[in-house]
């Protein structure tokens, strides 16, 4: 019982911000390729980095006040209703107080996005499975894809002690 607690506000807020991602994603891809006259006329990168940047920046609208919701409960100790916490803040700091970081997490986002998204195309279209036309074989080559590129973008992104002064954990 104890592993599971706490999923229920990690879906309730994971699973609007992945279709808003997606939608959107698939979206301005789509559109993007269509107003440059086809996948083969535009590089298929410009338009999956631009899409992914785009879609970033629509699911942030609704992930960072989460996040920032999730914060103030953290921080202040209490088991509040997230109602009550969510009524504070709109009190004390308005609705830009659910925006607190709002731009700082984009930028960080629009980084990961322009590696992740163009890769994940690319890596899709050269996937043996590609042309497979059974759902469980498009379900093996988004999830092995997306992993692939999910996981260079990480790592590309996020700071390491490599780069600083390695400090020993013992």
């Amino acid at each position: 019982r104890g592993l599971w607690a706490g999923l229920s506000p990690v879906l309730l807020r994971s699973l609007p911000c992945s279709s808003l991602f997606f939608v959107t994603y698939e979206h301005t891809r789509r559109s993007l390729e269509m107003q440059m006259g086809g996948a083969q006329q535009v590089s298929p990168w410009w338009c999956a980095a631009t899409a992914g940047a785009t879609a970033n920046v629509v699911a942030c609208s609704v992930r960072v006040p989460c996040e920032v919701l999730k914060q103030q409960m953290q921080a202040s100790g209490t088991k509040q209703a997230s109602l009550l916490v969510t009524a504070s803040t709109l009190a004390s700091r308005g609705i830009g107080g659910f925006y607190t970081g709002f731009w700082a997490t984009v930028s960080r986002e629009l980084a990961f996005a322009v590696i992740q998204m163009p890769l994940f195309e690319k890596l899709k279209r050269a996937h043996p499975l590609h042309d497979a036309s059974s759902a469980s074989s498009h379900a093996v080559v988004g999830m092995t894809c997306g992993g692939v590129a999910g996981s260079v973008a990480g790592a590309l992104t996020t700071p390491t002690s490599a780069l600083g002064d390695r400090k020993s954990v013992v």
